[in-house]
């Protein structure tokens, strides 16, 4: 509970959604050091956890007294982690040809921070630029994620934060489809994640990444791993 009816004093207001915060947090205990210790596991949003709630941050731009009449204005959350949806063009799925079996990413984080850190977030847009890592992530090699028969889109895969920019080639982010062409079985594709000057780019929370398969130009590879230093080469 914070203090009433002291004037002197301010409070910048914080709200968590979908969290695990701190059991107990000491009195005077610095804000930051607080929302440092809020984290959330990558492994919620993989099979076979559905990751349906999205951890979420967001806080008051301006401190306030806090009085027994105080109004806080709204405050709007930040979604934690990154969204990417796969999804064929219209012209691949209209005589039946294609269909979207799965993905497989490889290189991502086991973990998040809930809110971003102070010095990346931009108050005046509600973004940011630069991913905020917890100092004990670590890199993760590869998970997978099926469509049902049929499917013309995979949707929502949900990530934590990663720095691409930061990380040598062989260790940054990298995305597999799986296409069947008439049921004949899947074969993998790479797809470069980049901007749309082909320029690398990191993966950022709030931000969604729409990936459309415009053109199957030849034959991709029979596993996920062969696929990866060959991204984009057929689609």
């Amino acid at each position: 509970a914070m203090p009433t009816g002291l004037t002197s004093n301010k409070h910048r207001v914080v709200l968590l959604a979908n969290c695990n915060v701190p059991a107990s947090i000491a009195l005077r205990t610095p804000k930051q050091t607080v929302i440092d210790q809020i984290e959330f596991l990558q492994s919620y949003f993989i099979p076979p956890h559905d990751g349906l709630t999205i951890p979420m941050w967001g806080e008051s731009e301006a401190t306030h007294w806090i009085t027994s009449t105080v109004s806080v204005p709204s405050i709007q959350l930040l979604r934690a982690v990154a969204r990417m949806d796969i999804k064929l063009n219209a012209a691949l799925t209209t005589a039946g040809d294609y269909e979207i079996t799965g993905a497989t990413v490889f290189n991502y984080s086991d973990k998040g921070k809930a809110a971003p850190d102070a010095n990346v977030y931009d108050h005046a847009t509600r973004s940011v630029a630069t991913p905020s890592i917890p100092s004990s992530a670590a890199r993760e090699s590869s998970f997978q994620r099926s469509c049902t028969p049929g499917a013309a889109q995979l949707g929502e895969l949900r990530l934590a934060e990663y720095d691409n920019l930061g990380r040598p080639a062989d260790n940054r982010m990298k995305l597999v489809v799986g296409l069947d062409y008439q049921n004949g079985g899947t074969l993998w594709y790479g797809v470069n994640l980049a901007r749309k000057d082909d320029s690398e780019c990191d993966i950022l929370r709030n931000h969604r990444y729409d990936i459309t398969i415009t053109e199957v130009a030849g034959k991709g590879y029979d596993q996920p791993a062969d696929a990866l230093n060959d991204a984009s080469a057929y689609l």
